[in-house]
């Protein structure tokens, strides 16, 4: 008689082992995929700002001051900022930068809504046309207008959004 209950009493724990695993596989799916998706919005961040700094650096290049060329970008919403013309960082912590020849005009980047930055280096100053500070960005999509000029004696691209 002994060995018929067993099954009976057993089932209960077997269910209970199941359900953990099952619990477990699921958790490890569901971080693997938002990895896997943080991980694409990275990788579109990149793609647009590589497509806006390889435009600005073949401008101060080959463009005559004053041309122009317009941009289409999209820039996905995990992203909290894309920056140009300013360190990601001292942007982030409120800072503001006025232009002076040689300061953080060459520096570009972003920030994710996870915290994740990266910045860069590029020969071109950048900035925002307006306001000769820093030309930011947040998540959505924008008509950019690059601009060649001269500000302070230096060539800068302009950055605008229209």
């Amino acid at each position: 008689m002994k060995g018929k209950n067993t099954a009976a009493i057993m089932l209960p724990h077997s269910l209970l082992i199941l359900l953990i695993i099952s619990a477990i596989s699921i958790t490890l799916i569901g971080i693997g995929l938002n990895d896997l998706k943080n991980k694409q919005d990275v990788d579109q961040i990149e793609q647009t700002l590589s497509t806006i700094i390889s435009t600005a650096e073949t401008m101060a290049i080959m463009a005559e001051e004053g041309s122009s060329i317009p941009l289409q970008v999209s820039i996905p919403s995990s992203t909290d900022f894309l920056i140009f013309g300013n360190h990601p960082d001292v942007y982030s912590s409120g800072g503001h930068t006025i232009y002076e020849p040689g300061q953080l005009a060459h520096y570009y980047g972003y920030q994710t809504t996870q915290g994740h930055n990266k910045y860069y280096y590029t020969n071109v100053a950048l900035c925002n046309s307006e306001t000769n500070n820093a030309s930011i960005l947040h998540a959505g999509t924008y008509d950019l207008t690059l601009t060649l000029q001269s500000i302070h004696g230096e060539s800068y691209v302009t950055i605008t959004t229209t």
